[in-house]
């Protein structure tokens, strides 16, 4: 079986390199200002989400331009079958890679929220960690936030008590 196959009737090279590009640099450089407007976005500056905004926009079409010169190289047959294949191994390690980073991240979530909280509520040293330690997962949905308000306001004004009604 050949690496190369045959495109509009001529012969893809074995191994095509691309000529030098500029996109990595461009898009490094519209990534830094969307950076630096962001940060300053954050600190106050009226005109900085103009330069992310800017940025967010070279961005765009910095990756337009470099999808369509790949899709260029690939339509006047420059890539061969080992680059098609290269594509394909590409896009499957990433999409692996995507998985076992979700399943870390939640198996971690998984392992605190139901191995470490229940450990850690069960220790008789609980004076040494916090005393008022509750091995509670924190619950942030609408019903959540009432409770922790709840909760806020009985700490902040325990000990007080209202006047007694007439």
């Amino acid at each position: 079986m050949s690496a190369s196959h045959s495109a509009h009737g001529k012969e893809a090279p074995y191994y095509y390199v691309p000529a030098d590009s500029a996109h990595p640099v461009r898009a490094s450089a519209c990534l830094l200002v969307v950076m630096l407007g962001a940060s300053a976005w954050v600190n106050g500056v009226d005109t900085a989400k103009w330069a992310v905004l800017v940025g967010l926009l070279g961005l765009f079409v910095v990756l337009y331009n470099w999808f369509g010169d790949a899709i260029h190289e690939s339509e006047i047959g420059l890539n061969s079958k080992r680059i098609d294949v290269s594509y394909r191994w590409s896009m499957s390690w990433f999409i692996f890679s995507e998985v076992m980073f979700f399943a870390a991240f939640f198996g971690a979530l998984w392992y605190t929220r139901t191995v470490t909280l229940p450990w850690l509520g069960d220790l008789d040293h609980k004076q040494l960690l916090w005393p008022d330690f509750n091995a509670v997962w924190p619950n942030l949905g609408p019903a959540g936030v009432v409770v922790s308000l709840v909760q806020l306001s009985q700490t902040l004004f325990r000990g007080y008590s209202l006047p007694a009604s007439e």
